[in-house]
């Protein structure tokens, strides 16, 4: 009889690593970093922070944020933002961090600049595209100014560098891998593209693993 085979094993967590989570939509990346989390702080007794940048804009939405609560420890401290670069840099370096995910930054940051052009050009979007846009603001820390993303993401590389040489517990990044499909029809859509696939590079290059998910499994890059 032969034996069923087994998923991959729990991702064992290093002291003073970053570890930067990367796949595609219900690939597992999430689930995975979350279990590796829970496990590292069970084991060490380190306290823990997650950095969720999601927002209920509607309800189901509110319900998967709900649902996503309930399954971290009553312990973890939660930031609700998608200032990811001042969460980097006021996060104590002895707690474990993770952050999900890089989308909800890139969609904010996105969100602001739209609206600063939009503002400069006097014209005005479709109702439900403003309504989703107000949806999208940073509870915990002020909104970054609206500014030019390659810089925004220069500096989000640079606030990950500086807590990854002082970090004294795992920093764990979450973030969807967007280079596997077709180009977005919509000029928005691209400039999302781009926006997290040049972030995903920037950070990627300040971690010690990429690990890519695909269908519940990974595989070290």
């Amino acid at each position: 009889m032969n034996t069923p085979p087994t998923g991959p094993q729990p991702i064992s967590l290093k002291k003073h690593e970053t570890v930067l989570f990367i796949g595609g939509i219900r690939s597992g990346k999430s689930r995975a970093a979350l279990v590796a989390a829970i496990a590292h702080s069970r084991a060490t007794q380190c306290p823990s922070l997650f950095v969720a940048t999601g927002h209920a804009a509607d309800e189901e939405m509110k319900s998967r944020i709900n649902r996503h609560r309930d399954e971290r420890p009553e312990s973890w401290e939660t930031w609700e933002t998608t200032d990811l670069v001042g969460a980097l840099h006021a996060a104590p370096p002895d707690r474990l961090f993770l952050a999900d995910c890089l989308g909800g930054w890139a969609t904010a940051l996105l969100t602001q600049t739209e609206e600063e052009e939009e503002r400069r050009d006097g014209t005005t979007l479709p109702p439900d595209i403003n309504s989703q846009k107000k949806s999208y603001k940073t509870n915990f820390f002020k909104d970054a100014p609206a500014t030019n993303t390659q810089a925004e993401t220069a500096r989000l590389a640079h606030a990950l560098t500086q807590r990854t040489a002082v970090a004294q517990a795992p920093t764990l990044i979450v973030t969807n891998e967007v280079g596997l499909s077709l180009v977005p029809l919509t000029p928005l859509g691209r400039r999302f593209s781009d926006l997290l696939g040049e972030a995903n590079q920037a950070v990627s290059a300040s971690c010690h693993r990429v690990l890519f998910f695909v269908a519940g499994r990974y595989i070290a890059l």
